[in-house]
């Protein structure tokens, strides 16, 4: 985001809100994911606690999957357009050598996301029950829909993002 930030402008300033409001829910999907995990024995948090989800509650599954690979950046996902935007915006004011760094980090990331995904996808030693109340699979479902359909249609949010742009630009 300190790419944006330092492209300033409509288009800085944007792209920073974009990812911001997209970061929300990729993260907010994925904390929620594993707050379905918690059981009255306690958290299920680590990654050994994600072996097999896919197979036990493959919509869970495909979801972490979803966010994860958002983050990661993988297209046509949220993620993708947000760091596009980002990197856009750094490199059209001169910052490409920082638009560099961060592309750099950003596939180094990848690295973890997947390593994720690897543990949602990998059949478990052992299969235990989650609680299945409506309220946390709604929220992780509403996350994932949402990373899914602003990654399909980014104009929408990049439009509401240059128009809170403007009063920062106009107060320069």
């Amino acid at each position: 985001m300190l790419v944006g930030v330092l492209a300033g402008g409509q288009r800085g300033i944007g792209a920073v809100l974009f990812y911001l409001f997209a970061y929300l829910f990729m993260n907010f999907g994925a904390f929620a994911t594993l707050t379905v995990l918690v059981t009255p024995e306690g958290e299920h948090d680590r990654l050994e606690d994600l072996h097999g989800l896919a197979d036990r509650y493959p919509v869970l599954g495909v979801m972490m999957t979803i966010f994860m690979l958002s983050l990661a950046g993988f297209p046509p996902l949220v993620g993708f357009f947000g760091k596009l935007f980002l990197f856009t915006a750094g490199v059209s004011t001169g910052w490409t050598w920082l638009v560099i760094i961060a592309v750099l980090t950003s596939v180094m990331s990848v690295a973890y996301y997947l390593r994720v995904v690897y543990h949602v996808w990998t059949v478990p030693a052992a299969a235990r029950e989650v609680d299945r109340t409506p309220g946390p699979l709604i929220a992780v479902g509403v996350s994932a829909l949402l990373s899914v359909v602003l990654g399909i249609l980014p104009a929408v949010v990049q439009g509401a993002g240059f128009v809170g742009a403007s009063p920062v630009v106009a107060g320069r």
